[in-house]
């Protein structure tokens, strides 16, 4: 490989690109920490109150990761004793903000009770119509029947993690042996992973993920293949120099993913086709992003935006440029799939990534709760959306010192945006006027509207599809030990483990026996915290 294509795939080359990438994290650091302080202390109100809304938000959502599922006999899972768990909000349309009319957009009496530019970004954003955000009937019939077979022939197999990277061939650095001590947990920092790493958070997550859920082994990836497709991902990402948009944020969101799909159990409910989906979604969902919005694109008629002609301009374009790299053989981690995979499998991350254009949100979350009245099973590749989506934005239920480090890296991409609004002669698009955002009551109003409701939204969309799904294993087997589990007392959960004392996952006809080695042992569950 040449000196100019690896600089281009963004391959360490010499010791001074590393103490550049160092010096630059270091930079973007102190400007986040400069950024929140002078929000502090210029909106001392608006900033309690911002910690407030976090606060509330970081109690609530465990209930929501962790589902509580009814006791059925014959059901191979520990009953984890836990505290009494607090209902969730009221699912929409009774959330005090996300109030939708018949037009699927935010009511007017609920946004008149925020500021201009906060109302005006909430609209523009969240509210915009896309023919993108329309689902297709004879797509989701045709794709519900591709799967059918797979999907049954899966509903019986509890998935188990590999938890060594010995067999693989993937040798971690020390650092980072040691950041992913914490890697299933909800609190995981990727900052500290991508010092770790020296700036390879995201090469070394997807390593982490497909060793886990034993994709390299499934689909046939040569980890050679995989860790250049990895660099040359980190590349595209970090091709403009942005604060928010770049490899971490990919890394962080894929590692959302990881630890939503282990913490509600539905990594069990998923195909494995599906799990390769989700992550690959989840790892090239803003590849390339420019750092400036859809609708920048649209009032400067950008190239991107001529081609897929205002219509989900970053998202479509985020797919193309990653599907043309895997196109390369040095990087088609794709390349063992069956004909009839590789369609399924496009089919899944088109709708998952077109689902992250944030203009999609109320449709999204008006099409999911159709299908959560509904009495037929929800679409799957809804609820990968769904995940996806969650796990895009779901900083402010993160720790505060890494949700405060997001917004700060977020709003500096905004405000290089209206620089350059300034500079075109267009109007400041809501949130990009550095000398007028209020920081503090813009997060309140996201927190409030976007975020809490769709963690709501998540819990119900678990709940629709798991327990039908332990209803199907418990069904066709008394579990693999023959035993079965008895009421637990008051306060307690049921929850997803291999670690039960002799048990191992029943061998189904016509599949591989899945791998024996649990994430956690048999002193407890993974925690959130």
């Amino acid at each position: 490989m040449t000196q100019d294509k690896r600089e281009k795939l963004g391959v360490k080359t010499n010791s001074s690109s590393a103490k550049s990438r160092t010096a630059d994290q270091r930079a973007k650091k102190k400007l986040s920490a400069t950024l929140l302080l002078q929000c502090s202390s210029s909106q001392p109100a608006g900033w309690s109150r911002w910690r407030t809304a976090h606060g509330g938000l970081q109690s609530w959502h465990p209930a929501l990761l962790r589902p509580v599922l009814p006791i059925i006999p014959g059901c191979r899972l520990i009953v984890a004793a836990s505290g009494p768990r607090q209902s969730p909000e009221p699912i929409l349309p009774a959330c005090k903000w996300c109030i939708l009319d018949a037009e699927d957009e935010l009511s007017e009496h609920q946004l008149d009770l925020l500021p201009t530019d906060i109302r005006e970004w909430l609209t523009g954003t969240f509210t915009t119509k896309t023919e993108g955000c329309k689902a297709k009937p004879e797509e989701d019939k045709a794709k519900r029947r591709i799967i059918s077979q797979a999907v049954e022939g899966s509903t019986s197999v509890i998935r188990q993690f590999r938890t060594s990277t010995s067999s693989t061939g993937i040798a971690y650095p020390a650092e980072v042996i040691a950041a992913f001590k914490e890697v299933d947990k909800w609190t995981f920092d990727v900052f500290a992973l991508n010092e770790a790493s020296q700036g390879h958070s995201l090469k070394y997550v997807m390593c982490e993920v497909f060793n886990k859920y034993d994709l390299l082994s499934r689909f046939q990836i040569p980890l050679t293949i995989l860790i250049a497709f990895a660099e040359a991902l980190e590349a595209g990402y970090n091709k403009y120099h942005n604060e928010y948009h770049n490899a971490i944020h990919a890394a962080d969101v894929t590692q959302t993913v990881h630890s939503i799909l282990l913490h509600t159990g539905t990594m069990h409910w998923f195909t494995d086709l599906e799990i390769l989906a989700i992550f690959f979604s989840a790892i090239v969902h803003d590849y390339e992003h420019p750092g400036t919005t859809n609708n920048f694109h649209i009032q400067t008629k950008s190239e991107a935006a001529l081609l897929y002609n205002d219509t989900s301009v970053l998202e479509n374009h985020h797919l193309s440029a990653a599907y043309q790299l895997v196109q390369k053989p040095e990087f088609n981690i794709l390349a063992n799939l069956t004909p009839e995979e590789w369609r399924e499998m496009r089919q899944l991350v088109i709708k998952t990534i077109l689902a992250t254009d944030m203009s999609c949100h109320f449709q999204h979350m008006k099409n999911t709760l159709r299908g959560l009245q509904q009495q037929e099973r929800l679409d799957r590749s809804t609820v990968m959306s769904t995940i996806v989506h969650v796990a895009d934005i779901s900083h402010p239920a993160k720790p505060w010192e890494l949700h405060q480090r997001w917004v700060a890296a977020l709003m500096e991409e905004f405000f290089k945006q209206g620089a350059m609004e300034i500079q075109l002669g267009l109007p400041i698009s809501p949130l990009c006027d550095r000398e007028t955002t209020n920081i503090a009551e813009s997060e309140i109003a996201f927190i409030d509207v976007i975020v809490k409701p769709v963690f709501t939204l998540l819990f119900e969309v678990v709940q629709k599809v798991i327990v039908p799904f332990l209803q199907k294993v418990a069904a066709s087997s008394k579990g693999p030990c023959g035993s079965s589990i008895t009421q637990p007392g008051p306060g307690t959960q049921l929850a997803f483990c291999g670690c039960v004392v002799g048990c191992q996952p029943k061998e189904v006809a016509g599949q591989p026996r899945p791998v024996v080695q649990p994430p956690v042992c048999k002193s407890g569950l993974p925690s959130l915290q």
